[in-house]
């Protein structure tokens, strides 16, 4: 295994490879790694979803 380890400022989307055409059409893994602390996770409000025309078919769902 090759590693190589960069610091870069993420500014956009893109980040920018350092010796982008050694590992042009190369399958690689990315990691990123930052020193701040995660935020914390949002919490998603509860929803309300209408079931009352709902059909559930045990044999259909096991089909798949």
């Amino acid at each position: 295994m090759y590693v190589i380890e960069f610091e870069t400022d993420v500014v956009n989307e893109y980040l920018k490879i350092p010796n982008f055409e050694q590992f042009k059409n190369k399958h690689v893994r990315v990691v990123i790694e930052t020193d701040d602390a995660p935020k914390a996770r949002q919490r998603l409000s509860a929803i309300a979803v209408d079931t009352r025309g709902f059909k559930f078919n045990r044999d259909e769902a096991n089909k798949r």
